[in-house]
């Protein structure tokens, strides 16, 4: 395997940037944030191999995560206004689908039923449920239905590496599915930020947003290249 370059790179910047989030330095944000997902990229792309299948689609969702990345955060530098929330809505949606591609293709393409866990499903469905409810008091209607379809896709995504969870038990998937519920967890701390009437000071939710974001992008990388090597 070749030597992890990108991926010191990313746990760097990472540390800076979550530095700067804490100290609201603007400037410093500007230029690291872009850089995070990039480094991540270049490190699964120059450590999976074979470079084919489902490999493709993750390397996709990571190319438009960094593009959600540079929209959202010229929102929070009050940069851009709901176009631009919408616009970075739209990348990481097209990254879920992207992801969910990757794990469809990864699993077979087929379902495994487990009929005795049928409560994580409705365990998810529930979590969407309560948790679009909360948010829609605090939206505007124009940003209603692209809000609900957002949640529904991270759900199914999240459902998805549940699935490739069961179809190869192992601490590869496990870890898939971790980053998944990170990912998830990251951008309902976001809508909860945005949406409802938090109490959180700036400072812890913008490091809570990032440090479950990066977290669960890691995982999802480094599971993806643990399964890549356990089923070539």
């Amino acid at each position: 395997m070749k030597r992890p370059i990108f991926l010191w790179l990313f746990l760097l910047a990472s540390v800076i940037h979550l530095s700067f989030e804490w100290i609201s330095y603007t400037t410093g944000i500007l230029i690291i944030k872009p850089s995070l997902i990039s480094f991540l990229l270049l490190h699964f792309w120059t450590q999976v191999s074979p470079r084919k299948g489902w490999v493709g689609w993750l390397a996709l969702g990571l190319i438009f995560s960094v593009g959600g990345d540079s929209l959202l955060m010229l929102v929070e530098q009050s940069w851009g206004g709901e176009l631009f929330f919408v616009l970075g809505l739209g990348s990481f949606l097209i990254t879920h689908l992207f992801y969910s591609m990757a794990f469809w293709t990864a699993g077979g393409k087929q379902i495994v039923y487990q009929g005795a866990r049928w409560w994580w499903f409705t365990l998810f469905v529930g979590y969407l449920l309560l948790f679009y409810g909360t948010l829609y008091p605090g939206m505007e209607p124009t940003l209603q239905i692209p809000v609900a379809l957002y949640s529904l896709c991270i759900v199914i995504m999240v459902l998805l590496a549940l699935q490739l969870r069961w179809i190869f038990p192992g601490r590869a998937t496990n870890t898939i599915f971790w980053g998944a519920i990170l990912f998830m967890l990251s951008d309902s701390l976001i809508g909860l930020n945005k949406f409802t009437a938090l109490s959180i000071p700036g400072a812890w939710v913008r490091v809570g947003i990032m440090l479950t974001y990066l977290t669960g992008q890691w995982l999802i990388v480094r599971g993806s290249l643990q399964l890549r090597k356990e089923t070539d």
